[in-house]
């Protein structure tokens, strides 16, 4: 009966110093956007700046067509749940949304020619690579972590 306890005991402090090893994923710190695109792209620091300086403008761009859109929605959602909705009125607001989704697509699609533009040729390639992925957001998680290796 001892040796059973005693072997236990062993095989779970053995355990535990196994366990105390491995990296907790949860107390690594998230890697950034910026910092996943400069890793893959092993971009310069200038490069670094530009590339801050185009997405805090495009986030600037960007609040007042989110306010836009949920303004829109919000009146949607007004008019669907009225007495009597309006297909008139429901139609303008989706024609306005579809304008609005527009200028976000057009302002996405010029930071990316804006970014690319600035690469040197072997950056360029690996951002085009980049870009034809699948699953955009999981691909910089990724990215990182393999730089980080």
């Amino acid at each position: 009966m001892n040796r059973i306890i005693l072997t236990v005991t062993i095989l779970l402090w053995g355990f535990s110093a196994v366990i105390a090893q491995i990296p907790d994923i949860r107390t690594q710190r998230p890697v950034s956007r910026e910092e996943a695109i400069a890793r893959y792209l092993n971009l310069t620091e200038k490069q670094k700046i530009e590339i801050r300086e185009l997405r805090l403008q495009f986030k600037k761009d960007m609040m007042p067509l989110k306010d836009q859109m949920g303004l829109l929605k919000t009146e949607r959602k007004l008019e669907m749940t009225s007495f009597e909705p309006n297909r008139q009125n429901l139609g303008r607001i989706v024609d306005e949304s579809s304008d609005i989704l527009k200028d976000i697509q057009i302002k996405t699609i010029d930071l990316t020619l804006n970014i690319r533009s600035m690469l040197n040729e072997e950056q360029r390639v690996s951002f085009d690579e980049f870009l034809l992925r699948d699953n955009f957001k999981e691909r910089l998680g990724k990215a990182a972590q393999r730089k980080r290796r």
